[in-house]
């Protein structure tokens, strides 16, 4: 060895002298000496960053980091990333985790606004939710290997929300769809059992999208704000639809609920504006509160007889909605639940409904935030029921859709009006006979003037009193 340094180094003196003293050597001379000349990154930090204790308030030793002066984070070892592990670090500018790290934790790399690139070994199974929480990341490589994302997890991410054509992927609950596809049309993969929260929010260029039968619930805000999705089919393996799940779906003008769905979330269809007509399935019982509020071309909509109850604002500033019907079904219809519906003019109220609460029906605002009532708002809708008493209230014109209540069979001697001859009247006809009661109506004195010589007596008293011991009739 000593005498090869020796050779190698008369080689260089040899050279130094044949180009007179310069020193200058061609990169050929060692071969590549690139690797060489580069300055290596000062290590500036490093640390545990396994599994946080609760306990000791630490990270365990099974993960390890360095962070270099250039913002590149290297994790080495097995097991898990703790939780928030390295939130908020805006040092951080890229990172390359190795082989053996099996998961990812909550919020690990939360904030890390500076963060353009991550790399994922094939070892990682499990993203936890916000864990890339960032606004600069760009790009990502998920393995296979990957079985669950959590909620959240690429939030905020610009390549997730733009939905540029360049785009690595999108996530729906852990399963992995090529970004490209988030332009136009989508098609979700056969072994997707929930489009979970948040999925598709603000992917301003879909269009259309496929749900496959294996499907079972669609999550909060999974499409919100998907304002190019025109048309959408929901499977009928479809149970639930979350809250605010098509919210601001403005291009979005039908829709078919199949009757597997049983719940219909918080407004989940909430300013649908080109939304023309929807069936809502049997199987449904409730529409919650502000389900298809500000659904602005909705003309008409049939509420079936499993719904037992109207949320409030279910159907508010529905403003072309001229048509509605009401099932015998629904007890109570909620605050505001009409209202702004300045094209209905008129509604029919079952006799079921024993709820009708302030507002519900026949107002709208002005461009004032003034309240009015709909001109020529007419209730349709039953005697002595809610119907009848909203219309009454708020000054209505309404039409009763039974006759009135029939007049109860005139019974002799029947003062108390119970359709009976009993020991109460009795009393009470003896009561006016002996001047220490007076009738409070006429329908008192003409029940107790049983011989109908215009005044009441002990004759009255004594023909009452032996139909009551006889039980007989009065004729």
């Amino acid at each position: 060895m000593v005498f090869m340094k020796k050779r190698i180094t008369a080689a260089v003196c040899a050279a130094v002298m044949v180009f007179g003293g310069a020193a200058y050597l061609p990169e050929s001379a060692f071969g590549d000496i690139t690797g060489l000349t580069a300055s290596a990154a000062e290590i500036v930090e490093s640390g545990n960053c396994g599994k946080y204790d609760d306990d000791t308030r630490k990270y365990s030793d099974n993960a390890t980091y360095t962070l270099d002066s250039e913002g590149t984070l290297t994790i080495s070892g097995t097991g898990e990333i703790g939780i928030n592990a390295f939130y908020d670090k805006s040092s951080v500018k890229k990172v390359i985790i190795k082989d053996g790290i099996t998961s990812i934790g909550y919020g690990a790399f939360e904030y890390c606004t500076s963060l353009t690139s991550i790399t994922i070994p094939n070892s990682v199974t499990s993203i936890g939710g916000r864990a890339f929480f960032c606004t600069s990341l760009t790009s990502i490589n998920i393995p296979d290997s990957v079985t669950s994302i959590g909620e959240e997890a690429f939030y905020y991410t610009p390549w997730l929300s733009n939905k540029r054509a360049e785009d690595p992927l999108v996530v729906v609950n852990g399963i992995l769809i090529d970004g490209s596809t988030c332009e136009g049309d989508i098609n979700i993969p056969d072994d997707v059992t929930s489009i979970g929260d948040w999925a598709f929010y603000n992917c301003k260029r879909l269009t259309s999208i496929t749900i496959p039968d294996s499907v079972t619930s669609i999550g909060n805000s999974a499409f919100e704000e998907c304002i190019s999705l025109t048309s959408i089919n929901i499977p009928d393996s479809v149970t639930s639809i979350g809250d605010r799940a098509f919210v601001f779906c403005e291009s979005l003008t039908s829709i078919t609920i199949p009757d597997s769905v049983t719940s219909i979330g918080e407004e989940a269809f909430y300013g649908c504006t080109s939304l023309t007509s929807i069936t809502i399935p049997e199987s449904v019982t409730s529409i919650s509160d502000h389900a298809f509020a500000f659904c602005t071309s909705l003309t008409s909509i049939t509420i079936p007889d499993s719904v037992t109850n109207i949320g409030d604002g279910a159907f508010e500033a529905c403003t072309s909605l001229t048509s509605i019907t009401i099932p015998d079904s629904v007890t109570s219809i909620g605050d505001y639940a009409f209202y702004d519906c300045e094209s209905l003019t008129s509604i029919t109220i079952p006799k079921s409904v024993t709820e009708i609460v302030p507002y519900a029906i026949g107002y709208y605002q002005d461009d004032n935030y003034r309240e009015w009532k709909i001109d020529g708002f007419k209730i349709y809708c039953y005697h002595g029921t809610a119907g009848e008493q909203y219309a009454i209230g708020n000054g209505f014109d309404y039409e009763l859709l039974d006759d009135t209540e029939p007049e109860k069979p005139f019974i002799k001697g029947d003062i108390t009006g119970d359709n009976k001859l009993d020991t109460k009247d009795a009393m009470k006809v003896v009561a006016f006979a002996k001047k220490t009661s007076v009738p409070k109506n006429e329908a008192e004195f003409a029940a107790a003037d049983v011989n109908g010589d215009g005044k009441i007596d002990s004759k009255d008293a004594m023909i009452v009193i032996n139909a009551v011991k006889t039980k007989k009739p009065i004729k």
